[in-house]
């Protein structure tokens, strides 16, 4: 039995690891797009550089830490000159920036009349154009407890909804570790010789 439990413990080690290395090779060099060609397409997660990028601060949700409520994280509706996001969310950044964490603190400090003149003086800062690179999951490629999370904090987003963790990378290096890992744990399961009893001789097992 327990042969068996290690033998599939080791395959699916080996899988899995084998599985992340493939992504990682696929997606070494994320592909150039803009935010509505990507919208438009039917590519699934893997890597992304987005051209024309415009993050929506404004209706940034945060995620905050601790009872002085530190915000430790931001999900950031991505928008260009060419696609608004009103009614539903279709694209979030999931981003821990420190200059992106800096505004978002600094604007959600004030009051609402700060805020309102804050935006006429600080529009660019507040709805900036950037480049992104990172990788693009959707709800299958998440995890469970971040998908929970986001549902929780946004409770307009699409069905077909996006997540773009920035400057984010898939590590090849631990793939292959878990891959090695899992090979190395296979053969020792399959060469593992059962333990049993010394077998009896013929006249060992003959009565007196």
């Amino acid at each position: 039995m327990w042969r068996n439990i290690i033998m599939i413990c080791g395959l699916l080690l080996l899988v899995g690891g084998m599985y992340h290395a493939y992504s990682a090779l696929k997606y070494s060099t994320p592909e150039r797009m803009t935010v509505r060609a990507f919208i438009n397409s039917d590519k699934g997660p893997g890597a992304v550089l987005l051209t024309d990028a415009r993050l929506n601060m404004l209706k940034a949700m945060v995620v905050t830490q601790g009872k002085e409520g530190k915000i430790e994280k931001l999900y950031v509706p991505i928008e260009s000159a060419e696609f608004r996001q009103e009614k539903k969310i279709r694209l979030l950044l999931d981003t821990s920036d420190a200059e992106l964490l800096r505004i978002a603190s600094a604007f959600y400090q004030m009051n609402k009349e700060e805020q309102m003149k804050h935006v006429v003086h600080h529009k660019e800062t507040l709805l900036q154009e950037i480049e992104l690179t990172g990788i693009m999951f959707d709800k299958a490629s998440m995890r469970a407890s971040r998908l929970r999370e986001v549902r929780s904090l946004i409770p307009n987003l699409a069905d077909d909804f996006f997540i773009f963790r920035h400057h984010a990378k898939i590590n090849l290096a631990r793939s292959l570790v878990i891959s090695v890992l899992g090979l190395f744990i296979l053969i020792f399961g399959l060469f593992r010789e059962k333990k049993t009893g010394p077998a009896l001789s013929e006249t060992d097992s003959m009565s007196p």
